[in-house]
């Protein structure tokens, strides 16, 4: 897996022209009655969370980054064990899709 980008990252999606920052990582959620993984989830830049709204997409979404954010020796912990907690999630729960 490609190293994660960080809490605040500023980025565009695949096919989208609206800049994201991203706020949280390994989230899952309820889509149409199923548990979905997704790697991020984001809200719009530079306006923040509007009205609940939430962005989820995961790596292979990202099309470009324009601020990556802080970084330190917690940040690189947490990418070290970030896909053994991907694997343990339980089998009800799948990978979302964008």
């Amino acid at each position: 897996m490609l190293s994660m980008y960080p809490l605040g990252s500023v980025l565009t999606l695949k096919d989208g022209t609206q800049k994201v920052m991203i706020i949280g990582r390994g989230v899952v959620t309820e889509v149409d009655q199923a548990k979905k993984f997704y790697d991020y989830v984001a809200c719009l830049y530079p306006a923040g969370i509007f009205n609940d709204q939430m962005i989820y997409f995961n790596q292979e979404n990202i099309d470009h980054c324009f601020f990556k954010g802080f970084s330190d020796n917690e940040e690189e912990a947490f990418e070290r064990v970030y896909p053994s907690l991907v694997s343990e999630l339980p089998n009800d729960v799948v990978k979302g899709e964008v």
